[in-house]
């Protein structure tokens, strides 16, 4: 509650509540905030933030679903390159095999003269 902004550094905290709170009596009470209040390092400070759980939990379910979009997009890709891949190999095998029917009827009609 005596947070001014949403997010404060541990040291200002203590400023404010006084010496007889230390660093694990502020862990303690993020570990008791049920998500509200959450502890973060950045540049080797220690911060406090105030988070919105619902808010946390949209954008986690946001990113999810994003990223599954994206892996259902790869395995699309994936599959029509695939298919491609087999298209080519069966026009390969057409064409060759159609070449030696052209030669072998070449031979045939020799064979018959």
């Amino acid at each position: 509650d005596i947070m001014e902004s949403d997010i404060e550094t541990v040291t200002e905290i203590i400023d404010k509540l006084g010496e007889d709170v230390g660093e694990t009596g502020i862990r303690l009470a993020v570990k008791d905030s049920l998500g509200e209040l959450k502890m973060r390092t950045a540049n080797d400070v220690e911060l406090v933030e105030r988070v919105d759980p619902e808010e946390e939990m949209r954008a986690k379910r946001e990113e999810e679903k994003i990223a599954r979009a994206k892996e259902k997009d790869e395995r699309k890709k994936e599959q029509q390159k695939r298919r491609r891949k087999k298209g080519q190999q069966e026009e390969e095998e057409m064409s060759d095999s159609s070449s030696s029917d052209e030669e072998g009827g070449l031979q045939g009609a020799a064979e018959k003269k």
